[in-house]
């Protein structure tokens, strides 16, 4: 218990070092909550950010749901809670390179096709919507439909791939994580340039 509090601590500070202040009244919370949404198009209620601050007199002991932290995770530029915590330790942060591929939506246009594999034999390719947004259009052997919908901002080769917002069947949106055993597997088929 002692070491989520502190997990939840050290998370507050990144946050607090990413967003360049500290909040401390309303105000800033309402300010909190909308960098969050412009950052990562996902919500969290200025009353959660009060709770998990401890704001209005809670002790931290106060235990978000795990779809908060994997915002405010996002939020410090990580891919969710779980990477937040498998880099973290009670004496802070243990840095790695990663050597492996990286792929970030910034660098993809609308149309372009993803293509991803992981164990045991799944294949799923996905359509690049724009602002992180992806379309399944092909599925093999996996629970991910054509249809589907979910955001995503970075792929890394060897290693889980967490998709936020899947929408699939009309279902309320979930998260979802691709690969465990061994990581996802990759590659890229831009789209064809429209002739004008």
């Amino acid at each position: 218990m002692n070491e989520e509090i502190n997990l939840h601590q050290l998370l507050r500070a990144k946050v607090e070092r990413t967003a360049g202040f500290t909040p401390k009244s309303p105000k800033d919370f309402t300010r909190l909550e909308r960098e969050i949404f412009a950052a990562t198009r996902e919500l969290i209620s200025t009353s959660t950010l009060k709770r998990f601050w401890g704001y209005n007199g809670e002790k931290y002991a106060v235990k978000p749901f795990r779809g908060t932290l994997n915002i405010l995770s996002n939020y410090i530029g990580l891919i969710s809670w779980d990477v937040f915590c498998s880099i973290t330790t009670d004496k802070g942060i243990s840095s790695n390179y990663i050597n492996s591929e990286i792929l970030s939506t910034r660098t993809l246009q609308a149309g372009d096709v993803i293509r991803l594999q992981w164990r045991p034999d799944r294949c799923v390719s996905i359509r690049y919507d724009g602002l992180d947004m992806f379309t399944v259009t092909e599925s093999r052997n996996s629970k991910l439909q054509p249809g589907d919908t979910f955001i995503c901002p970075i792929f890394v080769k060897g290693e889980v791939l967490y998709l936020t917002h899947l929408v699939s069947n009309g279902n309320p949106p979930t998260n979802y994580a691709c690969g465990k055993d061994g990581g996802i597997l990759f590659s890229v088929h831009k789209a064809k340039p429209t002739v004008q």
